[in-house]
């Protein structure tokens, strides 16, 4: 259900249905067989890298490696900006981990250069 604020900012404020929980819980009982999907745009542009020259593989590096790290502050700062669970805690620790990762991954392309 939706419904809109009539003064201020006119948020629109969502409601979920009986139908919709009854929907989520079933969806939450589903098991996950997938793996997990890397879709990156830099990651394509360096695998392409023979086609390209080092001086724009490198910039592509540096530039990823500090939005990676920026990401990562940004991650670190949710939760002292606001209450999260236990189970959001746990998301936004694989999100951190990651991009400490990711982070390595492009200095060591650098690296490689």
């Amino acid at each position: 259900k939706v419904r809109q604020e009539t003064t201020g900012r006119r948020r629109k404020l969502y409601k979920v249905t009986a139908a919709g929980k009854k929907a989520f819980g079933k969806w939450m009982l589903e098991a996950v067989d997938n793996h997990t999907e890397l879709r990156d745009l830099a990651i394509l542009k360096l695998y392409f890298g023979e086609f390209a020259g080092k001086d724009s593989l490198l910039a592509l590096a540096r530039a990823q490696q500090a939005a990676h790290i920026e990401r990562r502050r940004v991650y670190e700062q949710i939760p002292r900006e606001r209450q999260v669970n236990e189970f959001a805690a746990m998301t936004l620790e694989l999100g951190i981990e990651f991009e400490k990762q990711a982070a390595r991954f492009w200095s060591k392309v650098q690296k490689k250069l």
